[in-house]
C-alpha cells in the first residue's frame, strides 16, 4: 500500500503521533514548517505545474480547554485552512471552523416547549402560518415551518433571553415582597404585588424547568457521541447501575467472582433455551387449528391510514423527546 510514498507525522510532539501526512514524492514536495500535538503545518509544491500553497492538516482535542492552543496556532499561521475532517470543539460557541476568516455559521433552529406558555405564541404562529405558498401539500408544509423559525427566535430574544436569571430574579423579588407581608399583612396593596410577582414567578419558573428539560436531552444528543468527558462520566454511571456483583446460581449457591457470575448467566440460558436439535417441518393444518386473524382483522390491517390515526401517533410522543432534523418537536403540533 502506497509504494515509494512518503511519511511524516508528528509523534516528536505526541508520543502516539495524532496527525500523519502521506504523499507521492514524485508529484510533490513537501516542506515542513511547524509540527505541534494538534497540527502539521507545511508547504506544497506540485512539482509538473510548480504550483504551491499552504496546507494545515488539523487532528484537534475534544477539551475545549486544550484546543485553544490550537486556535492561538492558527491565529500566528493566517494561512488558508484546508482540512479534510471537523474540530468538534471551537474557541467561541458561535464559531464553526475557521477561526482565521472570522467565519461564523448559523445555530441551528430549535424548538423550545417553553414558548408555548406565553400568550404571543399564538398571534406569532397563526400570522406567518396563514401565508400561502404553491406548490405540493408537502412542499407548502415545509415552507410553511421554515418561515416560522425567525419569528420564533425572535420571541425567544424578546422573552426568554437568559431565563435562568430573570427566574432567579422574580424568586428574589417574590421573597422581598413576602418579607414586607410578615410586618404588614393586612396592606392590600402589597398583597396584590405579591399575587402578581408569584405569578411572573410561577410562570418563568415553569419555563425554566421546561427548557432544562429539553436542554439536558440537547446535551446528550449533542456531546454524547463525542467521546469526551460528559460521555465517559455518563457511561461510568451507567456501568455502575448495570454491573452485577452477586448472582445465585440454579442450585442457590451465591457468586461473587466475575468468571462465575459470568458461568451463572451462560447456564441459565442454555437450559432455557435448549440446545441444538432436529426439528420437523412446520404443519399448516396444525396452525390453522389455533387463533388466527379474521376476515376483519386482515380488512382493518389493510385499510388505508386515516388522518386521525396520523394525529393520535404524532400527540402520543412525549413532549420532553428529541427534535427532528428541521427543529419542531411534537410539542409544536401539539401547542399549535
Amino acid at each position: 500500500m502506497c509504494d515509494g510514498w512518503s511519511l511524516s507525522t508528528n509523534t516528536s510532539c505526541h508520543p502516539r503521533g495524532r496527525v500523519w501526512v502521506l504523499w507521492n514524492p514524485t508529484v510533490f514536495q513537501v516542506q515542513f514548517m511547524q509540527y505541534t500535538a494538534l497540527l502539521i503545518h507545511m508547504e506544497i509544491v506540485e512539482i509538473s505545474t510548480k504550483f504551491h500553497f499552504y496546507y494545515t492538516m488539523v487532528y484537534a482535542f475534544n477539551d475545549t480547554g486544550e484546543s485553544k492552543d490550537l486556535w492561538n496556532t492558527l491565529n500566528v499561521l493566517l494561512v488558508d485552512l484546508s482540512t479534510p475532517g471537523t474540530i468538534n470543539k471551537t474557541l467561541k460557541p458561535e464559531s464553526t471552523l475557521d477561526a482565521t476568516s472570522h467565519m461564523k455559521g448559523r445555530r441551528s433552529f430549535k424548538y423550545y416547549n417553553m414558548r408555548s406558555q406565553v400568550p404571543e405564541f399564538i398571534p406569532c404562529i397563526q400570522s406567518h402560518w396563514n401565508i400561502y405558498w404553491s406548490g405540493t401539500k408537502m412542499f407548502r408544509v415545509v415552507m410553511k415551518l421554515k418561515s416560522l423559525k425567525k419569528p420564533l427566535k425572535d420571541l425567544n430574544k424578546q422573552l426568554f433571553v437568559d431565563i435562568e436569571n430573570s427566574a432567579a430574579h422574580a424568586w428574589k423579588a417574590l421573597d422581598a415582597i413576602q418579607n414586607q407581608l410578615k410586618l404588614a399583612p393586612t396592606y392590600a396593596s402589597l398583597i396584590s404585588k405579591e399575587k402578581e410577582v408569584a405569578g411572573v414567578y410561577r410562570d418563568l419558573q415553569s419555563a425554566c424547568y421546561i427548557f432544562f428539560v429539553q436542554k439536558t436531552k440537547a446535551t446528550w444528543v449533542n456531546q454524547g457521541d463525542n467521546n469526551i468527558r460528559y460521555f465517559h462520566s455518563i457511561l461510568k454511571v451507567r456501568s455502575a447501575k448495570n454491573k452485577v456483583f452477586l448472582i445465585e446460581d440454579h442450585q442457590g449457591i451465591a457468586h461473587t467472582d466475575a468468571n462465575q457470575i459470568q458461568a451463572a448467566f451462560l447456564h441459565y440460558y442454555e437450559e432455557l433455551l435448549g440446545t441444538a436439535a432436529d426439528t420437523t417441518p412446520v404443519s399448516h393444518s396444525l396452525v390453522q387449528l389455533g387463533p388466527m386473524c379474521t376476515p376483519y382483522h386482515c380488512e382493518v390491517l389493510l385499510s388505508p391510514v386515516t388522518k386521525a390515526e396520523i394525529k393520535e401517533a404524532i400527540f402520543s410522543i412525549p413532549n420532553h423527546k428529541a427534535s427532528g432534523p428541521d427543529g419542531f418537536s411534537s410539542a409544536f403540533f401539539k401547542d399549535f
